[in-house]
């Protein structure tokens, strides 16, 4: 994989076949790789999953597949050349250039910039693949931890590192959050948190690992359900306290199961660019639905583009040499309008634009493997807390969840439930 990392510099025209080549064989490593992935969830699917590992093993395979798919439309001769030209720099401008010709200069730019970054650099590439590595994304699940650059992301989920490369991160997230204590834990309703998260911090300190991971996970799960009983009343004004009580702590025990609820409404708009970046691994109908248009939308906009193209020849041929009459070529046109107007049934529109989710995508990263290691502590398996890094990512849980609440306090008001 060592190629895939290299900064390529533009080549003479003389040195652009072996470009082509690199390109090419750098396509084919990342196939591997992806296929290697591959095979491992579908290997995992024949055994024994839990509900969770199912489901993250479906969304990876379908994200997987669908990168290979496009891997292998970008090793063709056109795309490779097309790649090509997109890479090769434009010649600068003379001083005394025309507007014309810096209009014209300015769409090529675009049109390349557009081809390169639609077919994506091999770092980018590579990034797609390596957020369904099995070390990132199923094993420990850290597809929405945000500390780390991404080249220690990319270390960690080919193997050249282990977890404790994300360690340096922890003075950083233990600061942010004791400034939640005069903040978030100020609110009346979080209040009674505050007297945990006191009891932690001295234990981080002393590298008491276990007891304070074990209280992280504890608090977290105390929070996530005080502001569910928060939304479900909000949901459903009518209910009274002790109905809403039972579904918040009772009938729900299971973290997972107050968090996949299906009672929970849509109630949380989201752009549909932040709902794809952040719950691209989330296993739910939603996002699977929405790729599907998106796709629809992406391929009309090609023959869009296409059929435009065709009627401005169509329309320069004729300018220049007008060999219809004038209600033939009054038929060629409306023929190109009638079609434009049906491609255009499967354009997004402004609505399609904003996504609806409810609090089961929401909290969608606290009911997988964090479940899992919730879990652990019922079973009493206590070595399974001590190590610096989980203290890490449980304090960035337990951030994200406060950064989640305090989100959705400020922009879901009670119209939208």
């Amino acid at each position: 994989m060592k190629n895939i990392f290299m900064i390529k510099k533009h080549k003479p025209v003389k040195e652009e076949q072996q470009v082509e080549v690199n390109r090419l064989q750098e396509l084919k490593q990342l196939k591997k790789l992806a296929n290697t992935y591959l095979d491992f969830y579908l290997a995992r699917q024949k055994g024994s999953e839990k509900d969770w590992e199912k489901d993250l093993s479906n969304r990876n395979i379908s994200l997987l597949k669908a990168t290979i798919n496009k891997l292998n439309r970008l090793q063709h001769n056109d795309k490779i050349a097309e790649y090509l030209e997109a890479i090769r720099p434009t010649p600068p401008l003379t001083d005394n250039a025309t507007e014309e010709e810096k209009q014209e200069a300015f769409q090529k730019l675009s049109k390349n910039f557009s081809i390169a970054f639609s077919q994506g650099g091999n770092l980018f590439l590579l990034m797609e693949i390596n957020k369904c590595s099995p070390r990132l994304s199923y094993f420990n699940d850290l597809t929405w931890f945000k500390h780390g650059n991404i080249q220690e992301h990319l270390d960690y989920g080919l193997g050249r590192v282990d977890e404790t490369v994300f360690e340096k991160y922890l003075p950083y997230q233990l600061n942010r959050i004791i400034e939640t204590k005069n903040s978030f834990f100020s609110k009346e309703f979080f209040k009674d948190d505050l007297i945990l998260l006191e009891t932690i911090l001295p234990l981080i300190e002393e590298e008491k690992f276990i007891p304070a991971n074990i209280l992280i996970i504890t608090m977290i799960e105390g929070v996530v359900r005080k502001f569910a009983l928060l939304v479900y009343k909000k949901q459903n004004p009518d209910i009274t306290e002790e109905a809403a009580n039972d579904f918040a702590y009772i009938r729900n025990r299971s973290l997972e199961k107050l968090i996949k609820n299906p009672a929970w409404k849509k109630d949380i708009p989201l752009s549909y660019a932040e709902f794809v970046t952040e719950y691209a691994h989330t296993d739910n109908p939603i996002i699977t639905s929405f790729e599907k248009k998106f796709k629809s939308h992406k391929l009309a906009n090609d023959r869009i583009e296409k059929k435009l193209s065709e009627f401005q020849l169509i329309l320069s041929q004729h300018m220049q040499n007008p060999n219809l009459s004038d209600e033939e070529f009054k038929a060629v046109c409306l023929n190109h309008l009638e079609g434009l107007k049906d491609e255009s049934a499967y354009l997004m529109n402004e609505e399609d634009k904003t996504v609806m989710i409810s609090i089961n995508v929401y909290f969608d990263f606290l009911a997988k493997k964090f479940k899992e290691d919730r879990n652990s502590i019922i079973h009493g398996k206590y070595s399974f807390f001590k190590e610096k890094w989980k203290t890490l990512v449980y304090l960035t849980a337990l951030q994200t969840l406060i950064e989640k609440i305090n989100w959705y306090e400020k922009n879901v008001s009670s119209s939208n439930a």
